[in-house]
């Protein structure tokens, strides 16, 4: 079934395009991105951003970040960052400061009054919220009503990546912080990032009917590949597998990569195939000196970062990695095989998010509890050996929705006062 959607026009403050003074009205958004751990939030939003770029390059975009690496990512034209002071989770709704010698709560006053400064002189028609509907600590919930009180015309609409933990949990925090009104009085709109046969949040976090009405499921938001993934680079030593070892931004990656390193250690399997770990900015650093002198006596590709690992996704026989939103969507755009080793704290996302790709026949996953050298040597060495490739048969038969990044864009336009029509075969 086919659902068109379309928005009236919504008004916004009057902003030029460059254009030699034309005087015609050139749109704006801003993304709000909390980022308190890793690297997922603003990768995603980059994302939304190139998408949105792409289709409408007249736009203008300014996205809200407490990523510290925000700058480290390549931005298009027309794009800017204002970047917060950061903050890192420490538990399930706890946080400090991650860099100031100042409180928490003087760093969340300081991120609160930013926020609302930014969005008042921006004045965007159209402001999306990554993952968080009242930011972190309720700090976007002076924005929101100023929003409400003194720019009505905007638009305001929240992006959720399709799990955020195990049900009781998040319906406990939503009651405590009254989530589920906010949901039904402020937003416009709710995009999921997922599809709801792998994780329906709507019925999981029990939606009302007014949220469930303006829900719509976009896919998953990932890179299109620039090529087939069947165009594959060749090492130079065909008789040799890749391995790749991706732990997100690193800050909880350590024992993976031990662990991995551990077990080429001990076997002789690990002469076999060719290993590339990428342990990410926040990799403890004494670990990551440590771990690297053991890496360079295997022989192993040890780095710290690399802006984009789409490239080592698409040449690996098998990928090793957490069950985060982000490396998890390009696996299934990218990889043949995929081993999940999912974190579950402060969260459950990841384990839950293997357990159902596991479930459907795509990922093979470890609890991170049986994580031992020896259980992983028996699920490298069995995925290496298997001539099913799960992900590029389920590419193949198309039953992935991987086009997330720009059904949220074309999503986004009517919005814009940009009118475009949006066909999807997903519910609205």
């Amino acid at each position: 079934m086919t659902n068109t959607t379309s928005y009236a026009g919504v008004g916004f403050a009057p902003a030029t395009n460059g254009s030699g003074g034309s005087g015609r009205t050139a749109p704006r958004m801003v993304i709000y991105s909390p980022d308190t751990y890793g690297l997922g939030h603003v990768r995603r939003c980059i994302k939304i951003v190139e998408a949105l770029k792409a289709l409408h390059p007249e736009l203008s975009i300014l996205l809200l970040t407490g990523s510290p690496h925000a700058g480290r990512f390549p931005l298009p034209e027309g794009v800017d960052f204002v970047k917060l002071p950061e903050v890192v989770k420490t538990g399930a709704n706890n946080y400090q400061a991650r860099s100031f010698g100042i409180s928490i709560t003087e760093t969340l006053e300081l991120r609160q009054n930013l926020i609302c400064e930014a969005v008042k002189t921006f004045r965007p028609q159209l402001m999306l919220v990554d993952h968080s509907p009242i930011g972190v600590k309720g700090e976007l919930r002076k924005t929101l009503l100023w929003l409400k009180r003194h720019n009505p015309m905007c638009q305001i609409v929240l992006g959720m990546r399709d799990i955020i933990d195990e049900p009781q949990a998040v319906l406990a925090t939503w009651h405590a912080e009254s989530i589920h009104q906010v949901l039904e009085s402020t937003y416009h709109r709710i995009f999921v990032y997922g599809a709801p046969e792998i994780f329906d949040p709507v019925t999981e976090y029990r939606f009302g009917a007014s949220s469930r009405a303006k829900t719509s499921y976009t896919g998953f938001i990932t890179d299109p590949p620039a090529e087939s993934t069947n165009q594959r680079a060749v090492n130079g030593r065909k008789d040799v597998k890749e391995v790749f070892l991706t732990v997100g931004g690193g800050e909880d990656g350590m024992e993976i990569v031990d662990t991995f390193l551990r077990m080429q250690s001990l076997s002789r399997n690990g002469s076999q195939y060719l290993t590339t770990i990428v342990t990410g900015p926040f990799f403890p650093k004494q670990a990551g000196l440590d771990l690297a002198i053991l890496a360079k006596a295997l022989h192993v590709d040890f780095r710290e970062f690399v802006p984009n690992i789409a490239p080592y996704l698409k040449n690996a026989d098998l990928v090793i990695s957490m069950g985060g939103y982000n490396t998890v969507t390009e696996l299934l755009m990218l990889a043949r095989k995929a081993l999940i080793i999912p974190r579950t704290h402060p969260r459950k996302e990841q384990l839950i998010r293997a357990q159902r790709l596991s479930e459907l026949g795509l990922v093979s996953f470890i609890r991170p509890d049986q994580l031992t050298p020896s259980s992983l040597y028996e699920s490298v060495s069995a995925l290496l050996e298997s001539e099913e490739q799960p992900l590029e048969e389920a590419r193949r038969r198309r039953t992935l929705p991987l086009d997330g990044a720009a059904r949220l864009a074309a999503l986004c336009s009517p919005m814009l006062n940009i009118p475009m029509a949006v066909e999807s075969s997903w519910s609205n």
